[in-house]
């Protein structure tokens, strides 16, 4: 058991590591998680840029087969052969004017079937490089430049990357705000053309077909949102770092109308740089941190080749959103993993703890089972016994391998004698409650033991009655105590009756005495007082007080004597009531202390002899009197509160008070302090007759404090309606 079980020092270690192990997992997400987000933005945007690539590609691929198209068309070299033979075509038997026709013919049906061509030109060689055929895509249509209308174009740049042209080969201009006259159109609009050189016989340059194109939709393509959405920004620059797209609008083409920053002054990247893995970059013009790749496009089918550079990037704060995003996310992941790690690491520990208090139990169980002097039996429901401890051997006076195969209805016989047989064993041992009955058992010699004999009915987790522990507690011993107590009891219940006797008799057959000393001694003072002197008459009169004394010391004992001996008669009462009859009794000491005397709380009701609260209450205020602080006013309060269904009187007075030494010693009888006159034996009436009701005295005081007496007078709940208005 003890490999499988997880103390509170292994718990607290586990937890401490699972921490540690949480928290080290956590840091390393945290280095990873950055790493990981830039590799899944790099894709995206890659992807991005070969989607650009592509469009290029593709868009730009279009515009040369366009253009090979138009320069193998039959107008093309039938104007060749026509301008070399005075404007007649022999070979084809047309002349330059139809050539021309059907050349423009051509051109037309051109722009009307592909709209991102703008300008179809065939342009001759000579005159400087004047146009010969020129179509326009124009607001109002498409239109057939007349021949007034056709211009030089040998100073252009197109035209003379054109002448140095081979048969083969094809050039792609730049990117460039379209111009008329060597001016930028307006509204301004991008366009790239395509040159294709038109050689004639002899391989000698006669000139070229350009084609102008709208670069328009291109751009809008390559800047279109994407997968990234407004989170990502592209841009699309020349070989000199121009932008040729930008999330400002305003800030393409600028360089066409004067200098202007570049990508490479805008974010001090050299223009050798490539940005082929993702890359921190700040963007002065958009004034942002973006996370940036960049892909080169060059163009061989042009001669020279054409070099694009497109570049995409997302905004820092998108990755760091997202790093913190899935950083948190991971947290909570690692956290809520760690929690659950750790509430099965404390079920484990509540687990190993439950058998530990298992194991404890069961050794608890087999000490008292085993060590125990009381017999203890388990049986089925049949009354087949199941299990037995040693002292069942001695108690039955038998060996394991008999009391193994016994049966309880017959192994426990009863004496017939005890009130308690057979019949009612077995009507108890098919109940579902737990019984406790005391019996006597004969043994096997004939020897009756008195027994305590307690049944339980075993019940199983399906709340079935599956049998019977049975613990029997050898009480001979007990018995014999009771019975002596009992005798003892009697002759000290006789003892205290002729006790009480003799002081009833002690007590009043002095009486008479004392009354008679007391006679004569006045007698004597009043018929001879004249003629003694005055240490006699002072003894005379020692000799009259002391038997006053003593004749009230009398009638007190003679008054606890009844107390003792009588049951009290106890019913409903007012406070009130009891003050005034003690009040009345006391009138003249009350005058001549001049004390003054309140009470509250005096016509609720409880249950007590009035009578003898009435005497309570009368002590209690001699003794305030009698021992009242000479250097105040005497007031003294009486009053009533009910707490957990006990009537608390309460008598206090602002007096010498009494120290705590002496709190319990002035209730016993004759025990008094060495101040005043009492005679110790109120406090002990007033305290029996308290405990004769069943209640308590109470008393707190503090020598110049006074002292405030509590007589305590338990309530009948169901009688007493007081109880229904408790005070706190």
């Amino acid at each position: 058991m003890a490999l499988y079980t997880l103390t509170k020092q292994k718990f607290v270690l586990l937890s401490l590591i699972l921490v540690a192990a949480v928290l080290l997992w956590l840091l390393y997400l945290q280095s990873k998680t950055r790493q990981q987000v830039l590799a899944d933005y790099e894709v995206v945007l890659r992807s991005e840029l070969v989607l650009r690539e592509g469009l290029l590609d593709d868009e730009l691929g279009d515009s040369f087969r366009h253009a090979e198209f138009l320069f193998r068309t039959p107008p093309i070299n039938g104007f060749i052969r026509a301008l070399q033979n005075e404007d007649y075509d022999e070979q084809e038997l047309s002349t330059l004017a139809q050539w021309d026709q059907r050349l423009k013919t051509i051109f037309v049906a051109y722009l009307e079937s592909n709209s991102s061509i703008v300008q179809i030109r065939y342009i001759g060689l000579a005159n400087n490089g004047r146009e010969l055929v020129r179509v326009d895509r124009r607001p109002e249509g498409i239109t057939v430049v007349e021949a007034d209308g056709l211009q030089e174009k040998g100073h252009r740049d197109y035209f003379l990357a054109g002448t140095r042209l081979a048969p083969e080969q094809i050039y792609l201009s730049p990117i460039t705000l379209n111009r008329e006259q060597g001016k930028v159109e307006e509204p301004a609009w991008p366009t790239y053309r395509v040159v294709k050189p038109v050689y004639a016989p002899g391989q000698k340059l006669f000139g070229m077909v350009v084609v102008n194109f709208d670069a328009r939709p291109l751009l809008e393509k390559l800047t279109s949102e994407t997968e990234l959405g407004q989170r990502s920004v592209a841009f699309l620059l020349n070989d000199r770092g121009d932008y040729l797209t930008h999330p400002v609008k305003d800030e393409a083409f600028r360089w066409e109308y004067g200098p202007t920053d570049t990508w490479f002054t805008d974010t001090s990247i050299g223009n050798q740089v490539m940005l082929t893995h993702m890359t921190p970059v700040y963007h002065r013009t958009m004034a942002t941190r973006y996370q940036m790749l960049s892909q080169e496009v060059a163009f061989d089918q042009s001669s020279p080749p054409v070099v694009y550079r497109i570049v995409a990037g997302v905004q820092k704060s998108v990755i760091d959103a997202e790093v913190f995003r899935r950083q948190l996310l991971s947290a909570a992941v690692d956290i809520a993993l760690g929690t659950v790690i750790y509430l099965l690491l404390f079920l484990y520990l509540r687990l190993s703890e439950k058998n530990r208090q298992e194991i404890n139990l069961r050794a608890q169980l087999h000490a008292l089972f085993h060590g125990t002097n009381n017999a203890i039996l388990s049986t089925d429901v049949n009354g087949n016994v199941l299990s037995w401890n040693p002292a069942a051997l001695v108690l039955f006076d038998t060996q394991e391998d008999v009391i193994r195969d016994a049966n309880a209805k017959t192994l426990l016989q009863f004496d017939e004698d005890s009130g308690f047989n057979r019949a009612d064993f077995l009507r108890v041992m098919a109940g579902l409650e737990h019984a406790t009955l005391e019996t006597r058992l004969v043994r096997k010699n004939a020897e009756s033991v008195d027994v305590s004999l307690s049944l339980s009915p075993v019940i199983d987790g399906e709340n079935h009655r599956s049998g019977v522990a049975m613990i029997f507690h050898d009480i001979s011993a007990a018995k014999k105590l009771q019975h002596n107590l009992e005798t003892l009891n009697e002759r000290l219940q006789e003892q205290n009756a002729e006790m009480e006797k003799f002081i009833y008799s002690v007590s009043h057959d002095l009486k008479a005495p004392l009354v008679t000393i007391g006679s004569f001694t006045e007698k004597i003072l009043n018929t001879c007082g004249d003629t003694l002197d005055e240490k006699n008459r002072h003894r005379l009169n020692r000799i009259i007080v002391n038997t006053q004394n003593m004749a009230e010391i009398l009638n007190e004992l003679l008054q606890l004597s009844r107390i003792v001996r009588e049951e009290i008669q106890v019913a409903p009462c007012r406070l009130k009531t009891c003050v005034d009859t003690a009040c009345e009794a006391l009138h003249q000491q009350i005058l001549e202390s001049n004390a003054s005397i309140t009470t509250n709380d005096s016509e609720r009701e409880f249950v007590c002899n009035g009578k003898l609260l009435a005497n309570c209450l009368q002590n209690l205020i001699s003794n305030a009197i009698q021992y009242c602080d000479p250097n105040r006013d005497l007031r003294i309060s009486v009053g009533l509160k009910f707490h957990e269904h006990v009537a608390r009187v309460w008598v206090k007075d602002n007096g010498i008070g009494i120290e705590r030494q002496y709190h319990e010693q002035i209730f016993k009888i004759f025990e008094r302090l060495d101040v005043g006159e009492g005679n110790g034996v109120g406090l002990a009436i007033v305290k029996s007759i308290v405990e004769k009701h069943g209640g308590w005295i109470e008393l707190d005081s503090e020598p110049g404090m006074g002292s405030t007496f509590t007589l305590c007078f338990p309530q009948d709940r169901g009688k007493d309606e007081t109880a229904k208005n408790i005070d706190s």
